[in-house]
């Protein structure tokens, strides 16, 4: 699919949202795949792209897509 990741935070519920633009009229080509790896924590060598960094409190954690 071509879906534009446009943003990835924390709402007043404390959960964490992802928001893309998407065309609803094409067909869902490839599923596609995210990881949220905290700062200080060890990370898997993955190709993967840094998508944002998001703060809940005293948490820093790094939003990637994964690659395969």
């Amino acid at each position: 699919t071509n879906a534009k990741i446009l943003n990835v935070d924390y709402q007043a519920d404390a959960n964490l949202y992802m928001r893309a633009e998407v065309d609803p009229k094409e067909e869902l080509m490839k599923e596609r795949f995210f990881m949220i790896v905290g700062t200080g924590f060890e990370n898997d060598d993955v190709k993967r792209q840094h998508l944002k960094t998001v703060h809940q409190g005293a948490f820093v954690w790094h939003v990637y897509e994964v690659f395969h």
